[in-house]
């Protein structure tokens, strides 16, 4: 759903993207914060994309009551996708 600036080397770029899920509806539910498995280039280019936008993310497991991810890394983000074609 966006992203917040990094720190240290990477406080001229995206350090973590803001990552919700849709659960019911059009609402989106925040559920974490991912920052690994993004490289360089994918940071630079996170700051110009256009938001909500889905994304690929692997994680250990899914908290069942706050819905978090535990240990969630990027893997990719998908152009070919809209948000209301997620569920």
């Amino acid at each position: 759903t966006g992203w917040l600036p990094g720190k240290g080397r990477l406080a001229k770029t995206m350090g973590k993207l803001i990552i919700a899920q849709r659960i019911v509806g059009p609402k989106l539910w925040e559920i974490g914060r991912v920052g690994s498995g993004v490289d360089d280039a994918t940071r630079k280019a996170a700051m110009r994309w256009t938001y909500p936008c889905v994304v690929t993310i692997k994680y250990d497991k899914q908290e069942t009551d706050s819905r978090a991810l535990r240990f969630p890394v990027f893997v990719r983000k998908h152009p070919d996708k809209t948000v209301e074609e997620c569920k």
